[in-house]
């Protein structure tokens, strides 16, 4: 189904930024970082332990492999923040009991403490994100963000057009080697 050119499309030509969702994803986002961040340091964390300590409250133990994903961090990345929150005592790994390849990683009692205290954080800038909006509201904007995450993270679609003047340079180069000018 193709979908007709809307103001919101960046193709279009009444095109407006301050109506285009990933602007203002990308401005939420924004706000929202800040004020976990602000929050966030006020109970001694950041936001990428608060990430992996999310995905442990939702998936206890979760691998390497799936904290990078969910996370949104490199492996490499995720290696290395994983061998901090075990020195902060937040987390320990071991190796999966049935694949010794697979690092699996839970959180402690020290961490369900951080857990406890992080979901209260965020539940804080929850509500003050969705003051406005109903129970309805808010589980058809989550069921939305899911539908446009699951567009973006399907094959590739994306062909881009090419610029106007290579395609004059080529018909010149063509025309050329043809023996015309």
């Amino acid at each position: 189904m193709k979908l007709s050119k809307r103001k919101n499309d960046p193709s279009a030509k009444n095109f407006s930024l301050d109506d285009y969702p990933f602007y203002l994803m990308t401005r939420v986002m924004a706000a929202y970082y800040g004020l976990l961040e602000d929050a966030l340091k006020k109970v001694g964390v950041d936001q990428p332990r608060w990430r992996v300590l999310m995905i442990l409250g939702a998936k206890n133990p979760s691998n390497m492999s799936e904290l990078s994903e969910r996370a949104v961090i490199k492996n490499s990345t995720m290696t290395r923040l994983i061998q901090r929150m075990q020195a902060q005592g937040l987390v320990r790994s071991a190796p999966h009991p049935k694949d010794n390849r697979v690092s699996e990683v839970y959180l402690t009692p020290v961490g369900r403490e951080r857990l406890a205290m992080v979901r209260d954080v965020g539940g804080q800038i929850f509500r003050r994100a969705f003051d406005a909006a109903g129970a309805g509201e808010t589980a058809a904007f989550a069921k939305t963000l899911k539908s446009i995450l699951d567009n973006l993270t399907r094959q590739s679609f994306i062909s881009p057009p090419e610029p106007k003047a290579v395609k004059r340079s080529r018909a010149k180069t063509a025309r050329r080697a043809a023996g015309g000018r």
